[in-house]
């Protein structure tokens, strides 16, 4: 038998697997479990502890909706490196999963009630938050923070920054953090974020002599392009390529407005633009897209490994350069900007993102966990699986990524899901698409964080639309007029 707690400081915990744990009358925690480096299962004994908070200790709140792996291991290595600091979780779970195996009305439903969840609980983050209370630190994906700040809630980062001399604006991708200002003023500090843009079979089309420019494109060019892409190469009377999988409108929709919802929505302002003639046309088109002749009937979002497809809009991260191939299954894989009115705004979506409540009775120390969350030590984190917004984390992992790739490759055969046909081919691929993601990181300008209740209205009214409930006009007016509501509460 082996004490885990001493193991643990120098071990990581990514090299344990968990296989079965009890806890005894005494307090004491035991697991079996296999660690990876010695090949061996194991049994390890763990010691309950109880920390007294006393004179000295100082304790901090993180309310979250859902516990991720990174928090969880920023928490054990921060309390270890701050033992006068205790980190304490609610943890609201406020989200359902969903698994491979369900058909779409599966899916349907567990995104319904996901959706749900997340409602309720920023209801009661609101209730506290609104009424003097709330943790010291709270987790903001479907947070309504911009209503918070405006009613001086949250503390400006910013000027957190701008006042601490240890913090170096250089190490991390600051456009990130000028694209989630609010007024000027920062509220949310991102951890990671990804890309929107389109995972394209670059094979298929060089074949085809079709070329792309994602500088100057237009949705029209996008169709044009599906349509030559959809081809029957062995004259059985039924396309083999198409231009897109099966993908649900409303799932497509989703994708192209946060590529685009600068156009409709301003925050600061308070200013809705759905009635738009860009709005309705989107509408429309996504109901056109997924009903076109170029969308392959037998392959969907959730089986695109099957290939068949030359696009799939995809949120592309420094990890998912890796796996794009297998993702549906080409030879040769780059990605391209979304089709756009506006080619001077970049998007992107933000994964983690965390803001300290203005009430907080220490504001230092949450201020040094939100530091710490962003260090190398965290930002290189295995299970950070969006972009670091810390530079030097960011070189580091797309090395290891690469470095993996490669030994993968010669070893096997195989990189993740995608039988390698040219090991050299690929490796050029990797370190294109890696240079290529390089330039565009820096030009990123826009981040689609939308506000949990228009996210609704505009999802359940678009959805009316693509169920024939409504015209597009008609949603559009619907949305509108909801939205500015929404504004005046």
């Amino acid at each position: 038998m082996m004490n885990m707690d001493a193991l643990l400081i120098d071990e990581s915990l990514d090299s344990f697997y968990l296989q079965d744990c009890a806890i005894s009358r005494d307090g004491s925690i035991y697991l079996q479990a296999y660690n990876m480096k010695d090949s061996k299962s194991n049994l390890y004994k763990i010691h309950s502890k109880k920390v007294h908070v006393g004179e000295g200790i100082k304790t901090l709140t993180i309310s979250v909706r859902y516990l991720s792996p990174v928090l969880e291991y920023a928490i054990n290595k921060f309390e270890n490196q701050h033992p006068d600091i205790v980190i304490n979780i609610e943890n609201h779970n406020a989200f359902s999963w969903t698994t491979s195996d369900m058909n779409y009305e599966e899916i349907l439903q567990a995104s319904e009630e996901s959706t749900q969840k997340e409602y309720d609980f920023v209801q009661k983050m609101n209730a506290q938050m609104l009424t003097g209370k709330g943790p010291d630190i709270l987790l903001i994906d479907s947070i309504p923070y911009r209503k918070y700040a405006d009613k001086n809630l949250l503390v400006d980062l910013k000027e957190l920054i701008e006042k601490d001399s240890s913090f170096d604006k250089s190490q991390y991708y600051a456009n990130i953090f000028d694209a989630l200002a609010y007024k000027d003023k920062l509220y949310a500090m991102p951890l990671d974020f990804s890309y929107s843009a389109i995972v394209t079979n670059t094979a298929f089309l060089k074949e085809q002599s079709i070329e792309i420019n994602d500088s100057s494109w237009t949705w029209k060019d996008f169709i044009d392009i599906v349509n030559k892409a959809t081809k029957d190469m062995d004259g059985d009377g039924k396309p083999d390529m198409y231009g897109m999988p099966t993908i649900a409108p409303e799932s497509l929709f989703r994708y192209l407005y946060n590529a685009s919802d600068k156009n409709f929505v301003d925050y600061e302002t308070q200013k809705a633009y759905f009635t738009s003639g860009e709005f309705i046309d989107l509408l429309k088109m996504c109901k056109n897209i997924s009903q076109g002749d170029f969308v392959n009937p037998d392959v969907s979002e959730a089986n695109s490994e099957q290939g068949g497809m030359v696009f799939y809009p995809f949120l592309v991260s420094d990890f998912s350069i890796f796996y794009s191939n297998g993702l549906i299954n080409a030879d040769e894989v780059s990605f391209y900007r979304y089709p756009a009115g506006n080619q001077a705004t970049y998007n992107f979506s933000a994964g983690e993102m965390y803001g300290i409540n203005s009430r907080t009775k220490h504001q230092k120390e949450a201020w040094e966990f939100i530091k710490y969350l962003l260090s190398e030590e965290v930002q290189s984190y295995q299970k950070l699986y969006g972009i670091p917004v810390n530079k030097k984390a960011k070189e580091m992992k797309i090395k290891d990524y690469f470095s993996t790739a490669e030994k993968t490759i010669e070893e096997q055969g195989y990189l993740y899901s995608y039988q390698v046909v040219s090991p050299e081919g690929i490796k050029k691929q990797l370190k294109e698409n890696m240079e290529k993601l390089d330039k565009i990181l820096p030009e990123l300008n826009h981040c689609n964080i939308n506000d949990i209740q228009i996210d609704q209205i505009i999802s359940e009214e678009a959805g009316r639309f693509f169920k024939d409930e409504q015209s597009a006009e008609e949603a559009a007016e619907m949305i509108q007029r909801k939205v500015e509501m929404h504004f005046k509460e």
